[in-house]
């Protein structure tokens, strides 16, 4: 985050700069701002915070060029390990939270 930035602005745009997807920062919501632990923050002491965007249309994903950051882009319905333990478990939590609440 910037300092010059609000925090919905500041997801918008690593949003934009790792998929090229527009996403309006108001349209964001926060996910989860887990408590502090190894898990939850980078080695220089910074929190991660997982916000929620609205759903976008596959065509939108099928525009993606992957490049040094990442490398594809998938829907995800059940639990898979990704790049880093913290998103894999994230992503673990909002698919179960999810479901139980269907």
């Amino acid at each position: 985050m910037e300092l010059h930035e609000t925090w919905q602005e500041a997801g918008a745009r690593e949003v934009f700069e790792e998929t090229q997807i527009m996403i309006p920062p108001r349209d964001l919501n926060v996910l989860h701002v887990p408590g502090h632990s190894p898990l939850f923050s980078t080695p220089n002491g910074q929190l991660l915070v997982f916000l929620q965007a609205p759903t976008v249309s596959k065509n939108v994903l099928k525009t993606f060029i992957p490049h040094a950051e990442v490398q594809a882009l998938r829907i995800a319905s059940v639990p898979e390990a990704l790049a880093f333990p913290s998103h894999s478990h994230a992503l673990s939590s909002y698919l179960r939270n999810r479901t139980s609440v269907s």
